[in-house]
This record gives C-alpha cells, structure tokens and sequence, in this order.
C-alpha cells in the first residue's frame, strides 16, 4: 500500500512538473533539476540491489522503508535505554545519600543518661563534613 501511495505522489509531481517544463520554454533546465529533486524526494533514484532471478533491479521502496524504520527503531530503543541506565543510577544515589543521612540522624540522636548529645558523634559528624567538602 505505501509503495503505490509514493508511485501516485510521484506520478502526480511528475505531471506537474512535465507542465511546466513546457509553459516555461527558456527555463527549462530550472524546471528539469526541481523535476530531478522531486523523483528524488519521491524515492525514484534509489540504490541498485541484486537478486536472485535477475542480476540487477531497482531497490523495492517498501523494503527500504522498512529497513529505515527498524533502524529508527532500534536508534530510538537505544536511547530509552540509556535513559533508564541514568534514571537508574540517579535513583541509585539519592537512595545511598538517604541511607547515610538516616545512619548520622541516629547516631546524632544518641544521648547520654543526663540527656546531653555525645559529643564524639558530633565531632565524627563535623570531620566527616569536612572531608566531604574537601574531596568535592
């Protein structure tokens, strides 16, 4: 079906262009290259191809369609994956920074029978900053 829609669009600005190829008279040559670009677009001067019966035939349009769809397909099932990969790993570190952050919450939490914070947690926690900060 879609081989017989680009023979009519093909067949219809060939029409067209084979007109005015002859209203025009001295512009000729200008009507012959957009007559050219329009079979171009329209598919007609495509790559030779071998097969079995005949030694060589025009490139069938539908399996050249097809073909340039899969690769599409496949470009396009690339990138989804890559996304995923990325996502994947975002979701990777937000989940070990709220790991860690829950890990000095408790630790920073901890208090001592008469109710005052231990200190060596708080000291660990501010050295722990600091190297953070210092590795970037």
């Amino acid at each position: 079906m879609l081989h017989h829609t680009l023979l009519q669009v093909m067949l219809c600005v060939t029409h067209v262009l084979h007109h005015t190829l002859f209203q025009v008279g001295k512009h000729k040559w200008k009507a012959l290259r957009e007559l050219k670009k329009a079979r171009k677009e329209a598919g007609c001067y495509q790559e030779k191809r071998k097969t079995l019966g005949e030694d060589t035939t025009s490139a069938d349009l539908l399996a050249l369609g097809r073909a340039k769809a899969q690769q599409i397909r496949e470009n396009i099932n690339n990138q989804n994956k890559e996304v995923e990969e990325e996502k994947q790993k975002s979701e990777d570190n937000k989940r070990e920074k709220v790991e860690e952050r829950k890990k000095w919450r408790k630790k920073l939490s901890k208090r001592t029978a008469r109710g005052q914070p231990i200190t060596k947690h708080q000291v660990d926690y501010l050295l722990h900053k600091i190297r953070q900060s210092t590795n970037g």
